[in-house]
């Protein structure tokens, strides 16, 4: 990776970035904009310092988790993409290990080490994680090795990783009467480190997976219904799971790589009575599952009086299909129709690049300096800049969206306005979002960001798109200069 070592020579705090957490912010921003593809030939020992300093990433990706990461970076690198894809999952990476060592299974380890070598924090963090919590180690190498599964499970959005890792708990319990967001602990849940064990009603029984990083399942409540219990357990037994891909790695069913369902018991009680009664009731359920005569009762009550010897053994068998379907021949080859596409749904990829590109010509053209040259993301469908709009930073983002209709597809335009912790009264917000109403613009609330956004058709005029397009970046920089009274450096 090359530098233009001349962007780097010096760099200013504002009044706001008082914290080491926030000048970081500004420190990568600097080096993300000084990235160039061919070396530029400047004396390095005019770098400053604040460029040359190691965080503890970079100890912690150096020393302790040095063989998963460089196979991140062989697997994510892709010269076509520099300032693209592999930013944008380097960020999240790193947005997710933040998660980690701010709120959860890490932050007890960061704690020690500040209390011990605050000048020394990197090298004492990496030595307490080695030698105390091995376990938060194995959960990052889990993390880079897992990257894009967990990506893909949680995080269609990943402006909301951060606000996501937000309470991490070891232990932690959701019901119908708890304020906690359920959908978010059910994230964390699918991610290895916090929480480990997870408290659950009805509420998770269904709408949310847990599969991802567990293999073991407490029933402490019995469903009379077999297919509720079925349905409670399908939280964690489906495919990509972490027993699904522990028994393809094995090729044979063991204990420690089996799904295991418990169902905890207090002996000489009326929970026997309960648990003999479901098991008698899923085993029925099981051997009379292809008989359409048998009708099942409902009954919902365990007596008291009757006397339960043994808990009945579950049918452990695999449940055999009743037609012949090994004699089945099926269609003929030669009775195969190709199927053919019909060309009038949706739009074609070709299509909507070829009008991304236009727009990309449209922006190179349209404006003259940037603070950080256009960007498109084929993949992605997705353009990104930084435009020197009267020596101001205005960011700028174009992509794709679907659109109220069905195969309906847009432009957003947006540009940031500051952001999110740097306004965070509600007032001003709702202020704004009438503001840009009037104007026919939204406003964005993402997980970092406050933004102006404009809809447009994939029809609309490269003159007349290039035009909103700089309305945007204009209301948007106004409302920065008149709420913040600066420049975001971004």
């Amino acid at each position: 990776m090359q530098f233009d070592a001349s962007k780097l020579t010096s760099i200013e705090f504002s009044l706001k970035e008082k914290t080491e957490a926030k000048r970081m912010d500004v420190i990568i921003e600097k080096l993300y904009e000084s990235i160039v593809v061919n070396r530029i030939d400047v004396n390095d020992n005019l770098v400053a310092s604040e460029f040359r300093k190691k965080t503890f990433f970079n100890h912690l990706f150096e020393k302790v988790l040095q063989v998963e990461f460089n196979q991140w970076i062989i697997n994510k690198w892709d010269v076509d993409q520099v300032g693209s894809d592999f930013w944008s999952d380097f960020s999240a990476l790193i947005e997710i290990f933040q998660g980690i060592f701010r709120n959860g299974s890490g932050l007890l380890g960061a704690y020690v080490a500040e209390c011990l070598a605050k000048n020394e924090f990197e090298y004492q963090l990496v030595e307490i994680l080695q030698n105390s919590f091995p376990e938060v180690i194995i959960e990052l190498k889990q993390i880079i090795i897992d990257f894009d599964k967990i990506i893909a499970t949680n995080f269609g959005n990943r402006n909301n990783i951060q606000r996501t890792l937000y309470g991490q708990n070891p232990i932690i319990g959701v019901s119908g009467n708890h304020r906690r967001d359920v959908s978010r602990v059910a994230t964390q849940f699918r991610m290895p480190g916090f929480p480990y064990v997870l408290f659950t009603t009805d509420v998770l029984k269904e709408g949310e997976d847990l599969h991802l990083y567990c293999k073991d399942v407490y029933h402490y409540g019995i469903a009379w219904n077999p297919s509720d219990m079925e349905q409670r357990t399908g939280r964690i037994d489906r495919i990509n799971s972490s027993s699904y891909f522990q028994l393809k790695g094995d090729g044979e069913i063991k204990f420690n790589n089996a799904l295991q369902v418990f169902y905890p018991y207090l002996a000489d009680t009326l929970e026997v009575n309960q648990v003999a009664k479901v098991f008698n009731k899923m085993n029925k359920f099981i051997e009379t599952f292809y008989d359409p005569t048998e009708v099942g009762e409902k009954d919902t009550k365990a007596a008291t009086d009757d006397i339960i010897k043994e808990i009945p053994s579950q049918i452990k068998s695999f449940l055999s299909s009743k037609y012949d379907y090994e004699t089945f021949e099926g269609l003929s080859l030669h009775a195969k129709v190709e199927l053919n596409s019909n060309e009038n749904i949706g739009l074609k990829r070709e299509y909507l690049v070829s009008k991304l590109k236009s727009v990309f010509d449209g922006v190179t053209q349209y404006f003259t300096t940037f603070f950080t040259n256009p960007v498109l993301n084929e993949r992605r469908f997705l353009i990104t800049a930084n435009i020197n709009l009267d020596n101001r930073r205005a960011p700028l983002i174009i992509e794709l969206i679907k659109g109220e209709v069905f195969d309906e597809i847009l432009f957003s335009i947006q540009s940031i306005i500051c952001r999110n912790t740097e306004l965070r009264s509600r007032r001003d917000r709702d202020e704004i979002k009438l503001f840009l109403n009037d104007k026919s613009l939204n406003l964005l609330e993402n997980n970092d960001f406050l933004l102006v956004q404009k809809k447009m058709s994939l029809e609309t005029e490269i003159n007349e798109l290039m035009l909103v397009l700089n309305n945007v970046i204009q209301i948007a920089d106004n409302l920065e200069e008149e709420y913040i009274g600066s420049d975001l450096e971004i």
